[in-house]
């Protein structure tokens, strides 16, 4: 509450009905990826098509949310992929390198340059199975991205790795 009334009193952010805006250009003065967080993991999630939604919710493990819209499905994912608990879990699971994957990704930028999809390799394989997995999210043909709570799961909650004034 503290830094949204010192945003406040700086003119970064302003009160309007339905929330806070920030103000024209600090998107452009904090850049596409504030506090090396890529995009929400809904964001990523909606970037899928219903198959690919249902199946990486049986992936998670079968509840009864997989079958309902794609918005409740997105939301029950959302809640799975946020809990740091699940993703230690599921990367007990996981290929070889893809907590490397992860590592490199985590406190930013949360975009990296995919494998070579016709290149068998152990890179590969470990951000297949990432992407297959929710924990990373196709950004385009040659890059991924690391979701936001992913990201958070995986800082324990932090935003920054140190704090900025200790």
């Amino acid at each position: 509450r503290a830094a949204l009334t010192t945003a406040h009193e700086h003119a970064l952010v302003w009160p309007a009905d339905d929330g806070l805006r920030p103000c024209p250009g600090l998107a452009d003065l904090l850049g596409p990826y504030p506090a090396g967080l890529g995009p929400p993991l809904a964001t990523t999630l909606d970037r899928r098509d219903d198959a690919a939604l249902r199946a990486l919710a049986h992936t998670l493990g079968p509840t009864p949310d997989e079958d309902g819209p794609p918005a409740v499905v997105v939301t029950a994912l959302v809640s799975a992929l946020t809990d740091a608990g699940t993703v230690d879990l599921l990367l007990t699971d996981a290929p070889p390198g893809a907590r490397r994957v992860l590592d490199a990704l985590t406190w930013g930028p949360p975009v990296g340059r995919a494998p070579d999809p016709a290149t068998p390799s152990p890179a590969r394989d470990a951000v297949l199975w990432l992407l297959e997995h929710g924990l990373l999210a196709g950004q385009d043909d040659q890059h991924v991205v690391l979701p936001r709570e992913v990201a958070l799961a995986l800082r324990e909650g932090r935003t920054h790795r140190t704090p900025a004034h200790p």
